[in-house]
């Protein structure tokens, strides 16, 4: 208890912890209508078709966008902030005016490659050419939010996230309001699209209005006449630009586009489910985004002034923040999803339940180190994420076109995941293994206020002396004898490695595909035969006892009585999350399959002594 205490008072005297939290306070507040309120109405109004429709156009729009963007904010950050660092206010004002100009040429040229791009993405993607005039008035945003990154950016730089907060706050309470409006009066998907279309037209103009009233703070008055000569290096300034759009580029078509590939490769109706299955995990992401631009800033920071403790201490401490909120609401899901859903969004997106369930793993993962992209970042290293994305991203999306039209969007979800946790994964651990090189290579110059942790407690020497002499009287020779080690192969050697870690991988995969393609074939209707049909009868029946009052076998619970298994009291409780025995049938396929993989190989590990043997048993 003292240790808690003493770990909790640590935290508190953290500056640098308490002003990221204090930043990230500000941006959740304003995120949290939009994400909740606005979903629940719009899904009920529009059906899952309309849903899945309204969700296809914003993300083609949004797609367009991020194809020509740059990622100015980020370009902001790490130009401007270091030049403010170093007093050099018209550097900064040269690096800001440069973002904003470029930004706004690759928004106007992102909105007319979407009007182009309108009637191709109504024919093949939502399959519905009446939806071309949807996808090019909701464009408008684009135009609206012709320096939204570079102000965002900017904000950061000064410190000015309660602003954001607020014009986030603001432009949710609208989109919000416009669309519980829209439900009252069953209004239509043109009066939905235009309360987010309202809404980001409100965000992207105000938040270049406050940046730009800022900008006259931070640079003074003339500071749109800075001389772009004030710049970097050319290669250095643009090059950072062009890799963060390249980033941004493979960053959409891998994790940021699943409407995307559900509509283009399934229907928008697959994808109606998706998004509502995205927008309940968003209560696992939704505190923790805020994190990512609010962190990265002190992250940038500490690296410049080398201060290694301190950057470890705060990585650390918000992977514990990140890791506690995203297992409490894990939890919650686990065991009250399926009736979050049901219960806000309707009966008809029931379906959405397994995608919820699997995206919960890749974005619980996503969400606990979230920071993984930042801190490479920040120690110069803009490369090694995207080239693990694009071969990450290229394997997922050559699976999409080669599964996801014969296992449904299930399989997008579960490719998702996979990416999230592999890509990210490798990402994070370079970071960490980064940071500890560093910290060798160039020390801290300045000692950092870090929690003293308590010292080991040394071996008394009286104690030593004494065994030492008992040694001696029970003739036992002193010193250590050296050990006789036996040399193992990857194969044959004791414990658990990588070849075991391979086959618990593979076991899985297998498992999950196994599991994907028994729900193919009619999802959301499942329909079983054989012994799962008779396993998920009985369990029906004794759970519906009156309904089955006529039939010769399962009228009869004697009969049911002789068929002992753990699959019925099971499919008895799952009935009460998923609302039909055979989904409930369906989800132990799984962990049963998964299981019985892993208790054969052990079983062949024990026997033969040798992985490769006991891997070949499974046949």
């Amino acid at each position: 208890m003292t240790s808690l205490r003493e770990t909790i008072q640590s935290w508190k005297q953290d500056n640098l912890l308490r002003k990221v939290l204090r930043n990230t306070s500000y941006l959740f507040a304003g995120n949290m209508l939009s994400t909740v309120i606005q979903s629940i109405f719009a899904a009920r109004l529009l059906g899952v078709l309309g849903f899945g429709i309204l969700g296809t156009i914003i993300s083609f729009a949004s797609n367009i966008n991020r194809l020509l963007s740059f990622r100015m904010g980020e370009l902001v950050v790490k130009y401007v902030g270091h030049s403010l660092g170093e007093g050099k206010k018209e550097h900064a004002a040269a690096a800001f005016k440069a973002a904003i100009l470029t930004e706004t040429l690759t928004s106007v040229a992102a909105f007319l490659l979407l009007v182009l791009a309108a009637p191709l993405a109504a024919r093949y993607i939502i399959k519905d050419s009446t939806t071309t005039s949807l996808i090019m008035i909701y464009g408008l945003a684009l135009l609206a939010n012709f320096v939204t990154e570079s102000s965002t950016g900017l904000l950061q730089v000064g410190g000015h996230f309660r602003s954001q907060a607020v014009i986030s706050l603001v432009q949710s309470l609208v989109t919000a309001a416009l669309i519980v409006y829209a439900y009252f009066i069953h209004g239509s998907i043109w009066l939905v699209l235009g309360a987010y279309l309202l809404g980001k037209s409100i965000n992207g103009l105000s938040l270049a209005g406050v940046a730009f009233w800022q900008a006259r703070q931070m640079f003074g008055p003339g500071w749109g006449r800075a001389s772009f000569s004030l710049l970097p290096a050319r290669r250095e300034f643009w090059g950072f630009a062009a890799s963060t759009n390249l980033s941004g580029t493979i960053t959409m078509m891998t994790r940021d586009n699943e409407e995307f590939w559900i509509s283009l490769l399934l229907s928008p109706l697959q994808t109606g489910y998706y998004k509502v299955a995205k927008a309940i995990i968003n209560l696992v992401v939704l505190p923790i985004t805020p994190f990512i631009s609010t962190t990265y800033p002190e992250m940038a920071r500490a690296v410049g002034e080398k201060a290694w403790p301190r950057l470890r201490s705060l990585l650390r401490r918000l992977t514990l923040i990140s890791a506690a909120w995203t297992g409490a609401v894990a939890v919650g899901l686990l065991a009250f999803g399926n009736w979050l859903i049901i219960r806000f969004y309707g009966i008809e997106f029931a379906p959405s339940t397994p995608a919820m369930l699997i995206l919960l793993a890749g974005f619980g993962f996503a969400n606990i180190f979230y920071w993984n992209r930042n801190l490479l970042l920040s120690l110069g290293q803009p490369n090694y994420p995207l080239v693990v994305m694009t071969i990450a991203g290229a394997v997922k999306i050559a699976l999409s076109f080669l599964l996801v039209p014969r296992f449904g969007y299930l399989m997008e979800t579960a490719l998702i995941s996979a990416f999230f946790i592999v890509s990210i994964g490798l990402i994070a651990l370079r970071g960490i293994r980064e940071v500890q090189r560093q910290a060798i290579k160039e020390p801290s110059p300045l000692p950092d206020l870090v929690p003293v942790q308590p010292l080991e407690r040394q071996p008394d020497p009286s104690t030593s002396l004494r065994r030492e002499r008992s040694g001696e009287r029970s003739g036992q020779r002193p010193g250590p004898r050296t050990p006789v080690r036996k040399k193992f192969s990857g194969f044959t050697s004791p414990g658990v490695n990588r070849w075991d870690w391979l086959a618990v991988l593979t076991f899985l995969t297998f498992a999950g595909l196994y599991f994907l393609g028994r729900l193919e074939s009619n999802y959301p209707v499942v329909i079983l035969s054989g012994d799962g049909g008779n396993i998920a009868s009985y369990a029906a029946a004794l759970d519906h006892p009156d309904w089955f009052k006529v039939d010769p076998v399962l009228g009869d619970t004697r009969n049911i009585g002789i068929y002992a298994t753990i699959h019925i009291p099971l499919i008895r409780l799952l009935n009460r999350l998923t609302g039909d025995y055979g989904m409930a049938y369906a989800w132990l396929v799984l962990p049963q399959t998964f299981l019985q993989l892993l208790g054969f190989y052990l079983l062949g590990r024990t026997l033969f002594k040798n992985r490769f043997w006991a891997f070949c048993w499974l046949s």
